[in-house]
């Protein structure tokens, strides 16, 4: 499947925050629905265990297929938007 441009994140200098794992898992279901995947070709859809890594501190970028935390994207100067507006703008 084709990478179709996702909202909020077409900079490729923004990352989205999930603080819950109901967040994670939701845009994560939208990452998969638009053709995203990992940088290693594994599917964003393994969630649970992705997220659980660092909690409320769980940054995507969406872009490169990384996840990190939230601390190592404000330090390299990245936007982080969080996971609502992410969900709200891709809905």
């Amino acid at each position: 499947m084709e990478k179709i441009e996702l909202k909020g994140i077409s900079d490729g200098r923004t990352v989205v925050n999930a603080q819950t794992e109901e967040e994670a898992r939701a845009i994560l279901d939208i990452a998969d629905a638009h053709g995203y995947t990992w940088v290693n070709a594994s599917k964003y859809s393994d969630k649970r265990t992705r997220w659980e890594l660092r909690k409320e501190e769980t940054c995507y970028f969406f872009t490169e297929g990384l996840m990190h935390g939230r601390k190592y994207f404000e330090n390299e100067g990245f936007k982080i938007i969080s996971a609502q507006e992410f969900i709200d703008l891709n809905s």
